[in-house]
């Protein structure tokens, strides 16, 4: 029984497995669930890893638990067969220039946008641009009108929004 599904579990003990995911739900332990790590995308989603202390034994657990995919039990097994996966920090969005190819062409214009976009990133309203996108994709994660807002504020700015890690190309802090 290392490898035992949640549904399996969940049909042996429905009031149990309901309580394990309302715990993992509000990302608190209880007398019978460990919650030991939290990993929040936005204000809604997350992932949860933790233990279950069951009727049929100690079970590790990793939950994905949110709007965007709903609940997903990713493991559910004996904690020596339990899988710490490491997970990456998201640092938000940065926003970059619709234009992929200024990153690749070697021409001076190329050159000198690519320069105006770094001198840029360092305005206060571009600042604010930014920290305003990554605050209503946080909080609002789902919202289309949010969406379409954004989508808006970017086209008129030739801009796009990327995971922070994919923008340090852009900014040259690789």
């Amino acid at each position: 029984m290392s490898q035992e599904s949640f549904e399996e579990f969940n049909n042996r003990h429905p009031s149990m497995a309901e309580e394990i995911l309302e715990s993992i739900s509000c990302a608190r332990s209880t007398e019978r669930v460990e919650i030991t790590s939290v990993e929040r995308h936005n204000a809604i989603d997350k992932t949860v890893c933790g233990y279950a202390n069951t009727p049929e034994g100690r079970f590790a657990f990793e939950v994905e638990d949110g709007i965007s995919r709903g609940t997903v039990v990713l493991q559910w097994v004996r904690p020596e067969d339990f899988v710490q996966r490491e997970g990456e920090e998201f640092r938000g969005f940065m926003l970059v220039p619709n234009d992929e190819r200024i990153l690749h062409a070697d021409s001076p214009q190329a050159r000198e946008m690519l320069m105006q976009y770094r001198r840029l990133i360092e305005q206060p309203w571009f600042k604010s641009l930014v920290r305003g996108y990554n605050q209503d994709m946080y909080n609002d994660p789902a919202g289309n009108r949010t969406r379409k807002h954004w989508q808006g504020v970017l086209r008129k700015h030739g801009l796009r929004a990327v995971p922070y890690k994919q923008s340090l190309k852009w900014t040259g802090k690789e």
